[in-house]
């Protein structure tokens, strides 16, 4: 209902801009509006006037609360009683005082009484669409949560996410510490950032990958659909964009800057599911899976140990280094992780 009550202030191309604010577009849709505004500030520019248009209408409830009946009420009287004391004399020639000059006055007081209610409600409106959201999981914990605006997250163990909506006028703002993947609702007007230790991830739209664990010296992030602005901190205005495919990991102390891709990039959402599972799988692609999942490189001293081949199963948070003990029990390779590069030699 009030959905549709929205609807009759607009015409049929700016209805088009509100499906898009409410996510009701399919994604080639969305992407035309996104081109489409990207064209000219004068397109942007329209689609916020349409975006704080559709919050106003949706102050309606509040509007109702206020009695502008009883405020009409009032003015008429004014008007009247302005009228009953007017009394003009009878010179031969004298200008009539305007309409606006005898009441004036009253309107004024009507309409400023409007506008201030307007605003006020605007204010609150907008104070009660601000808020903060926080959630986390237990070591060996995954949850998945919808947060205010609509957007999926799913959280890997040990994480903290913290989502300020940030109001009508301001971004929608999300702090992490540990790793998550996010399925963000569009909105051109209301961009989402994701800070991880200064860190930022600035999205329109799009699915993502985040992983800034405390223990770890990098914040990794992975592209999956749509498109990301990266910033190495606050003062990083141009940033970096990320095509779908793409890794870009940022070192917390140096802000030092690694753009790469995989063959499967899927393999880092392996953690959603929970478990790592090989059947059969050579060293080489279970170390590529592991490099992705754990943000390492690897480095065979022995080509020939890329064939060895393993069917086992690990859960996604068993650490690293237990993964490797595992594996290296087979006598056949035995390896050494220096910082972030896991080296693997062959027996001695």
């Amino acid at each position: 209902m009030r959905d549709a009550l929205v609807k009759e202030y607009f015409n049929m191309e700016e209805i088009q801009l509100l499906s898009y604010l409410n996510g009701d577009l399919s994604e080639l849709e969305a992407l035309e509006v996104e081109e489409w505004v990207a064209q000219s500030e004068e397109n942007r520019r329209r689609l916020k006037q349409v975006y704080y248009t559709a919050q106003l209408t949706k102050c309606a409830d509040a509007y109702e609360r206020a009695d502008v009946e009883a405020a009409l009420l009032k003015f008429r009287k004014q008007v009247a009683s302005h009228a009953d004391s007017f009394h003009p004399q009878q010179p031969a020639i004298q200008q009539p005082l305007s309409w606006w000059k005898r009441y004036g006055v009253a309107v004024a007081a009507f309409f400023s009484g409007l506008i201030l209610a307007s605003g006020v409600l605007l204010s609150l409106y907008d104070s009660a669409s601000s808020s903060t959201f926080q959630t986390s999981t237990l070591p060996g914990q995954r949850a998945r949560v919808v947060l205010p605006d609509g957007t999926g997250v799913w959280l890997n163990s040990s994480t903290e996410l913290t989502y300020k909506s940030g109001g009508l006028f301001s971004k929608r703002e999300a702090h992490l510490e540990g790793e998550a993947y996010f399925e963000v609702k569009r909105n051109l007007v209301k961009p989402f950032v994701v800070n991880s230790y200064g860190v930022l991830t600035e999205v329109l739209g799009t699915k993502f990958n985040v992983r800034a664990r405390r223990s770890e010296p990098q914040v990794v992030t992975t592209l999956f659909q749509g498109r990301v602005q990266m910033h190495t901190d606050e003062a990083d205005e141009d940033g970096l964009q990320l095509s779908p495919g793409q890794t870009l990991s940022v070192d917390k102390t140096t802000k030092q800057t690694e753009l790469y891709a995989f063959n499967h990039p899927e393999d880092v959402l392996l953690w959603i599911k929970g478990e790592l599972h090989f059947e059969n799988k050579s060293l080489d692609e279970i170390m590529e899976c592991l490099s992705k999942v754990y943000n390492v490189k690897v480095a065979f001293k022995n080509p020939s140990l890329k064939d060895e081949r393993f069917t086992c199963t690990f859960k996604t948070d068993a650490s690293l280094e237990k993964i490797l003990s595992t594996l290296s029990l087979t006598r056949h390779f035995q390896y050494e992780v220096v910082e972030n590069q896991v080296i693997i030699r062959p027996m001695k």
